[in-house]
């Protein structure tokens, strides 16, 4: 099955610097694994009435918690992470941009106190497909979904005859409609099955698909006209 993880650093004992994690992450550098920065997060004990210094895997926990409550097609970035009081190393956007595009998973704590992933991506930072921590569950829950249906129709260890290809096409188009329509993917189109000649006890089935792209940046530009006063946004 198709495996992912959100992993962390343990920081609470021995301090943890940017760079380590920096390094971590590109020794890593898979598309199915990223690494939450920040080494340390601060945790309030009611029993106790006292904060406590937490490595960084309990954030990777928490945000694992918030994925696998998401469909997968929802982005990590800028969603919130509860049950922390503080994140106690603060960086600047600068070293939040370095330490991004170093495949780390930046969690920040924003001027209104808010505790969140900056930016949901992943290890890999070769492309927006592998970089994209929600683009690659697409993939997995459309597999997931795909193998499912395929499974449950009850095709394989059946014979081949004139109905199997069209049986199968309408499996995976079922299958494919029902990840349109619970949003997990935007679309599909092109979808063909056929019976490989050269193994023609295996049914091949081809298609296309579009992910749903996460909304990473708005630009706003503008100019002033300093004669009139009038400022036009583009």
């Amino acid at each position: 099955h198709e495996r992912r993880a959100i992993v962390g650093i343990d920081g609470s004992t021995t301090a943890v610097s940017s760079s380590t994690r920096q390094s971590a992450a590109a020794a890593l550098s898979s598309s199915r694994v990223a690494l939450v920065s920040t080494a340390t997060v601060s945790y309030y004990n009611a029993e106790t009435q006292t904060y406590l210094t937490l490595g960084g895997q309990y954030m990777a926990a928490a945000v694992a918690g918030v994925s696998v409550s998401q469909i997968p097609s929802m982005p990590l970035t800028r969603k919130t992470v509860n049950g922390f009081s503080e994140i106690p190393e603060l960086l600047s956007e600068t070293a939040k941009n370095t330490e991004a595009q170093a495949g780390l998973m930046v969690i920040e704590r924003t001027r209104q106190g808010e505790i969140r992933v900056r930016h949901g991506i992943t290890t890999s930072t070769t492309s927006l497909l592998t970089r994209e921590w929600s683009i690659v569950g697409q993939q997995d829950a459309l597999a997931f979904r795909m193998r499912d249906y395929l499974d449950s129709g009850g095709l394989i260890g059946s014979i081949i005859d004139d109905l199997t290809l069209s049986g199968v096409k309408a499996s995976a188009a079922s299958a494919l409609v029902s990840l349109v329509d619970d949003r997990t993917i935007v679309n599909y189109n092109d979808l063909k099955v056929r019976q490989l000649a050269s193994t023609p006890d295996v049914v091949e089935v081809r298609f296309n698909w579009q992910a749903a792209v996460p909304l990473n940046y708005i630009i706003v530009r503008f100019s002033l006209n300093v004669s009139s006063g009038v400022v036009d946004v583009v």
